[in-house]
């Protein structure tokens, strides 16, 4: 996939969100072993230190008190901050990161980040990775592996810090101003330094669009950088390139007509169309010389034509959990309607004052949004079977929600009247009564919330496990640390 760049600078460190850990290991620094732990260590301060170590569910301290700072652990490692008596001046302030013992795999010497500019960790929390800078440039630490790749690039790619763009085999790297990949197993460069800098590339399935140094003409590669053949004559189609099926909008030089290729150079969908987006989950949005649009299938039958006012300026026109999301605006209001492969309407919201929605969760939920004056917002709930589950009545889901990755049976869930936060079903009904000034989603049983002054732990009946820490009553609005 092939966007415009705009490189911000990487994302800074907040406050904190609760892990899993499945193993048994024993602490050098309690004696305990992972197993009482239940699978889940949470961050905790001793009152009197101000040092960090980690707890379980219980309150049992497994890692004793002895960082200056202590991050949740994605699967078996977290991000900390040596005390002061641990580690030398020079390195005052620098991050590292332990394992599930305290011992440190990756020595404090570095800024290490762990999410992207949404807040959500960089890939999902246990298959993710951790961005590990320094002075003299950047590198890697891959969490399922444990493997860290040294200080070696100039910059890893911006897809890592808009929207979590993650490969579970390869990276996007940076150097001398070029960019290529490399396996976050090994470090291995697998695809070499040979594309502009100025644009963002992942991979989707096999298969990767780039742009080469240098020239204005975009490419598909392989995850061996062998280049994909185009039909003679064609050039691909711009934009979001995605290679679904095999198939590659392509642009007919001459008549500027657009159909579609396979990876071995044929034409599999002769050119034709006024305009043509890639396929996704087997199917094709495309665009008739007489501007009708149409949804189309691999083999290049008309499934259905979409609505006489869809534009794919203001509507997605790639499927998604077997949904094709189309806005349509009035003079009055905006309406989001729900279209599936079949061309059947499964759901239209015209709620007064919509404005916009998310994507659809593994869950099948999702949240639509609307304005309610003064600069605020509320939302509500569908699902992906077309039924409206509640009214927009929430205020806000928590910022760092993960909504891509979600799947948990509770949604964490501000209510508008009390502005304090609870957890709802998959229904929209309330399970855990609003009563927290601050709440994460549950892992593993349990769920970080800030009750009053305190940081606690919770189970899925709303009781309090442990009290991790106390804040001021100046500190409202508590987030969560990675």
């Amino acid at each position: 996939m092939l966007h415009d760049r705009t490189r911000g600078a990487s994302p800074r460190n907040i406050l904190f969100v609760i892990l899993l850990i499945a193993m048994l290991t024993i602490s050098p620094s309690t004696g305990k072993t992972i197993a009482d732990c239940k699978g889940t260590l949470y961050p905790t301060q001793d009152k009197e230190s101000g040092l960090w170590g980690y707890c379980d569910c219980h309150g049992n301290m497994v890692i004793g008190f002895r960082f200056e700072k202590a991050y949740a652990f994605r699967g078996s490692f977290a991000k900390a901050v040596a005390s002061h008596n641990e580690i030398s001046s020079d390195y005052k302030g620098f991050d590292g990161i332990i394992d599930i013992t305290g011992s440190w795999i990756l020595q404090p010497h570095y800024i290490v980040t762990s999410v992207d500019n949404f807040l959500h960790p960089i890939g999902l929390i246990e298959e993710g990775i951790y961005v590990v800078e320094s002075n003299d440039g950047f590198g890697f630490f891959d969490i399922p592996s444990g493997y860290f790749s040294g200080i070696q690039f100039d910059f890893l790619s911006e897809a890592l810090w808009y929207g979590s763009y993650l490969d579970d085999r390869i990276i996007c790297v940076e150097r001398n101003n070029r960019k290529g990949f490399a396996s976050r197993q090994t470090g291995e460069i697998c695809v070499e330094f040979l594309y502009s800098p100025f644009f963002q590339y992942y991979f989707q399935g096999e298969y990767c669009a780039v742009r080469k140094e240098n020239s204005n003409e975009t490419v598909i590669i392989d995850r061996k950088n062998n280049t994909i053949p185009i039909p003679s004559g064609f050039h691909i189609a711009e934009g979001n390139i995605q290679v679904n099926g095999g198939m590659i909008p392509v642009c007919d030089n001459k008549t500027y007509l657009y159909g579609y290729s396979d990876t071995r150079g044929n034409m599999r969908i002769q050119a034709q169309y006024k305009f043509a987006y890639s396929f996704s989950e087997g199917v094709a949005v495309v665009q008739t010389c007489d501007e009708k649009w149409l949804v189309i299938s691999s083999e290049n039958e008309c499934l259905f034509l979409l609505p006489a006012w869809f534009s794919p300026e203001t509507s997605n026109p790639f499927c998604k959990h077997g949904l094709f999301e189309c806005w349509r605006e009035t003079e009055t209001k905006k309406k989001v309607v729900y279209i599936d492969i079949h061309g059947n309407i499964r759901l239209e919201l015209d709620t007064e004052g919509l404005f916009a929605t998310s994507s659809f969760m593994p869950n099948g939920i999702a949240f639509y949004f609307v304005d309610h004056g003064d600069d605020e917002s509320r939302c509500g709930i569908i699902n992906d079977r077309g039924e409206i589950l509640t009214r927009a009545v929430f205020a806000s889901i928590p910022e760092e929600y993960e909504m891509e990755y979600a799947n948990e049976s509770l949604l964490p869930l501000q209510d508008a009247q009390t502005q304090k936060y609870g957890y709802v079903d998959l229904s929209g009904q309330w399970v855990i009564q609003p009563s927290f000034a601050f709440c994460d989603r549950f892992i593993n049983g349990f769920a970080i919330v800030q009750q009053d002054n305190d940081i606690c732990v919770i189970d899925k009946k709303g009781n309090v496990s442990i009290v991790l820490y106390s804040v001021s009553p100046s500190e409202t609005g508590y987030m969560f640390l990675y």
